[in-house]
């Protein structure tokens, strides 16, 4: 008689930090509740279980009814739990310390909350790299689940990918269980009928196992499944279609049981990888439409083909976007500083293992990088830490590569406040963090151009089509209204950036992508002496596509409590006169963008930082409270409002960056001849 078909179904659920309490409140109760509750109708129903430490801590404090009922599920022997890093970091992107630490975390809470301890490790966005084995059998785990992608690109064929293998560190083994890509897509997406179908023709091929685990989001949280799920039944069918399957083909089981009762396939070594969609969002825009290119060209033939053409893997998300690599290398940096410093104190570690919660450190179909409030999290655990390992400094300046991309850094830092400078990229002020408040002022995102802006896809229903199901977050054709008069930027956003540009004579506006300047993002060479940063390019600006030579000085003067004050000397070097506009641009992220408290205030007056504007005869912008710019004398002041358009699950969504606030002058000077103005940025004001 024919075995049966061992069928393991688990579901991942996390929420990162500094997500918005009521949307964490929301998903509890369409989509985490609800499918927990109808799981424990049906004990024939064996469930693995991955809740992130970050989400298992806010419903025991939120929500504690879903925490009794994971804990009856585990005690009825119905539900096994999954482990991971507690604040949900991609493990092969931390220090090795801090894996086993973050997974400690969450076995101490699962131990001391349901009496139990997981064997299995959920492993974030399935981001796999090889030395990873040796730290979680270091942690005591013995099995880790990811994607049949991770086997595929490693040799493995598919038909072999119904089955759990061994790999190993150092002779000690670690179990490694393949998640079915086609079962991603048909739960919950597709009737039940078509995964009973698709179990069946498992069985009769032979295959001994069915693997499935994916995020817990998808029943409800998604769009269009709450409806799909819950309300057409979905749900119950899905039950009852298991149910009268397990009576006859197929069986469930957890992890464990099919470790305890069924051998290993053999042995595996993989390589660096994640899931398909995962390495294709970490490639640069241009890469991904050469292979949306090649997938047309190839036709039906992909699926077979597409194991051998690889994307990017997670860690190149740190390329993409160097907004994102800051914030890591920033984390790690200060790793090392608390570990020489404090030691192991465990509030302080704490707040730098919040800030290696993986979701504001790259961008796919969710918002992650996109959203402000969740970088702002980070940097806020990252501010807090820093503050409490140097609340007894002095103003100090280094000259350090702290963004590890080959070019030497100034690093500010006293009691009140931490900045970076990047000489070698326009002289930009790239992190300027408030202790007090805590937050990094120039918390903010370039304009980038992604895949899905010239995509154009027509706009369908989330819906997808009622008589096959509900579309997936892969598949939504998202409604492209917001695509059709996109700004990019031609340099990264940051502080203290060099433009010039040729002003309309009528109104003194200026066009954003008109530069004429090479110093925004160019090199300046640099020197330190005491609280004093000064740095100096010898550039030019191009008029009428003509070069006129001009060397340009910035002087930085740090003081203890943050407090900048900024020169610049402009001197005309060719020889001939030049007349333009040279401005100093600044993409400020201020307190009122965190909390939406605080007011906006030019020349002491309210003013607007909704739509583009420009102003005459400034002295003075302020973000009340916390920071301030002054003038000596009076100038002009464009305000910009920076938004990107990004990709969520539904739609293209807009959303506020910064504000840009560019104070700027008319120049016009004869050979040899020199142009200086100054400013100074005050916090703490307020």
């Amino acid at each position: 008689m024919k075995k049966k078909l061992r069928f393991t179904f688990g579901i991942h659920s996390h929420q990162p930090i500094g997500n918005y309490d009521h949307v964490i409140d929301s998903l509890t109760s369409k989509c985490y509740l609800p499918f927990l509750e109808a799981a424990k109708k049906h004990p024939f129903f064996k469930i693995n279980i991955h809740f992130s430490g970050v989400l298992l801590a806010w419903l025991e404090k939120h929500r504690p009814e879903v925490i009794e009922l994971l804990a009856a599920l585990v005690q009825e022997g119905q539900a096994e739990l999954l482990t991971g890093g507690f604040y949900e970091p991609v493990l092969a992107a931390i220090p090795r310390e801090d894996r086993l630490r973050q997974i400690e975390k969450l076995q101490e809470f699962i131990a001391k909350r349901f009496n139990y301890t997981p064997k299995g490790l959920w492993l974030t966005e399935r981001a796999w790299e090889p030395q990873l084995a040796e730290d979680l059998i270091r942690a005591g785990i013995k099995y880790v689940v990811v994607d049949d992608r991770h086997f595929l690109v490693s040799g493995f064929d598919r038909k072999d990918l119904h089955a759990y293998y061994l790999t190993e560190a150092e002779g000690n083994p670690l179990a490694i269980f393949p998640i079915d890509e086609h079962l991603r897509y048909l739960i919950p997406f597709q009737p039940p009928e078509h995964l009973i179908a698709y179990l069946e023709r498992l069985h009769r091929s032979g295959q001994p196992m069915a693997i499935y685990i994916d995020d817990g989001e998808k029943f409800g949280a998604w769009p269009g499944t709450y409806k799909w799920v819950y309300e057409d039944g979905w749900l119950n069918n899905f039950f009852e279609a298991l149910k009268v399957a397990s009576e006859s083909f197929m069986s469930m089981a957890t992890f464990s049981e099919i470790i305890e009762t069924t051998p290993p396939s053999g042995l595996a070594y993989l390589s660096v990888s994640s899931y398909r969609e995962m390495e294709e969002w970490a490639l640069p825009a241009a890469h991904v439409e050469r292979i949306e290119i090649l997938k047309t060209r190839i036709g039906s033939d992909w699926k077979d083909f597409s194991p051998h053409i690889r994307g990017g893997h997670w860690r190149n998300f740190f390329v993409k976007y160097p907004e994102s690599n800051l914030l890591h290398k920033k984390m790690l940096f200060l790793r090392k500083l608390v570990k020489e410093q404090a030691g192991d104190n465990p509030e302080i570690l704490d707040h730098l293992h919040a800030a290696q919660c993986n979701d504001a450190y790259w961008h796919g179909v969710f918002g992650g990088l996109y959203l402000p409030h969740l970088r702002h999290a980070l940097w806020e655990h990252l501010i807090i830490a820093e503050r409490a390992v140097r609340k007894q400094e002095k103003l100090a300046l280094d000259t350090i590569d702290i963004d590890l991309d080959g070019s030497v850094e100034v690093y500010a830092h006293s009691s009140k406040f931490s900045a970076i400078i990047k000489p070698g990229y326009g002289g930009q002020l790239v992190e300027f963090s408030d202790f007090k408040t805590p937050v990094n002022l120039l918390n903010t995102l370039t304009r980038y151009k992604e895949s899905y802006h010239i995509e154009h896809a027509e706009a369908v229903s989330a819906e997808g089509d009622k008589a096959e199901g509900v579309a997936s977050i892969h598949d939504i054709k998202k409604n492209s209204a917001l695509l059709g008069r996109l700004e990019f930027d031609l340099y990264r956003r940051g502080g203290m950036i060099n433009r010039f540009f040729l002003l309309n004579s009528n109104d003194q506006e200026y066009a954003p992508f008109d530069e004429i300047g090479n110093f925004a993002d160019r090199p300046f060479s640099f020197s330190v002496e005491g609280p004093v940063v000064t740095m100096i390019r010898e550039g030019h600006i191009l008029i009428h596509e003509e070069k006129y030579p001009v060397c340009l000085q910035k002087n930085v003067v740090f003081s203890e409590e943050g407090d900048l004050t900024i020169e610049h000397k402009l001197k005309n070097t060719g020889e001939s006169a030049i007349s333009c506009a040279f401005g100093i641009e600044w993409n400020w992220f201020p307190h009122i963008m965190v909390t939406g408290e605080g007011s906006f205030e030019i020349n002491d007056r309210p003013a607007s930082f909704e739509a583009p504007s420009t102003h005459r005869g400034i002295v003075s912008v302020a973000f009340k409270a916390g920071l301030n710019m002054r003038f000596p004398s009076p100038t002009f002041i464009r305000v910009y409002p920076v938004h990107t358009v990004y990709q969520s699950e539904e739609r293209f969504e807009k959303v506020l960056q910064a504000i840009s606030v560019m104070p700027f002058w008319p120049i016009d000077l004869d050979s040899g001849e020199q142009w200086e103005t100054s400013m100074k940025i005050l916090i703490n004001t307020g």
